[in-house]
């Protein structure tokens, strides 16, 4: 009798401990919206995390009677950049996005290069401005 009691103890203790697993139903409703949890986002720009970066994009700080950061897409498709600078080690911010054209084979013709663009940072000739990141993300059409 106490072999039936342990064994109907037994299989009330799997039964229960089966109970346990959980079911997660995500229901759609036919938009596109969906939204990410990242837990080791190096740093995030305008609430987009770091970790969504496909590179491929050059950014270079540079001065010539002002502060320019100058992006330049090495990618064969157009992108999407978001940056941010900082001057003198954090007294200010700037943030911004530029969309970038995709990388020509073809030489540039008449000075332009679409798969570069120039943002002016600053006017200023005192101080030092410096990359803070950048992420880059494919141009969806």
């Amino acid at each position: 009798m106490k072999k039936i009691y342990l064994l109907i103890l037994l299989l009330g203790i799997v039964e229960c401990v089966n109970a346990q697993n959980i079911v997660q139903i995500t229901q759609n409703n036919g938009s596109n919206n969906t939204t990410k949890t990242h837990e080791n986002c190096g740093f995030k720009i305008n609430g987009i995390c770091s970790c969504e970066d496909i590179g491929g994009v050059d950014a270079e700080v540079f001065f010539k009677a002002g502060f320019y950061l100058k992006l330049t897409n090495y990618n064969q498709f157009p992108v999407t950049v978001l940056w941010e600078a900082e001057y003198n080690g954090g007294d200010d911010y700037k943030k911004g996005t530029v969309v970038i054209g995709a990388a020509s084979t073809n030489k540039v013709v008449s000075g332009t290069n679409n798969s570069e663009k120039i943002v002016k940072l600053h006017d200023g000739r005192l101080g030092r401005w410096s990359l803070v990141g950048i992420i880059t993300r494919k141009l969806k059409n």
